[in-house]
């Protein structure tokens, strides 16, 4: 590949030209909070998640291993603990 032809790709998508760790700086600003994540705000979250995840199979993987590797998941509402 010429070198004209590499700049080319990488300008088509800059993405591919980060390394890992700053992919990863990027997708945890993203796709992570401090907060447990109940289940009503997963499936907001998940919009937001399938947005990214469906540019490339690379930004797929990343985020779909930070979205749940991240996040502390809460599998029922406030109102639900309010129950127990």
């Amino acid at each position: 590949m010429s070198s004209a032809t590499s700049v080319a790709a990488a300008a088509a998508s800059p993405w591919q030209t980060l390394p890992t760790e700053l992919k990863w700086m990027v997708l945890k600003y993203c796709i992570t909070t401090h907060q447990e994540i109940i289940i009503d705000e997963h499936y907001r979250y998940l919009d937001e998640l399938l947005k990214i995840a469906t540019r490339n199979h690379e930004l797929h993987d990343l985020a779909l291993e930070m979205y749940y590797s991240k996040n502390v998941f809460c599998p029922y509402t406030d109102e639900d603990a309010d129950a127990l």
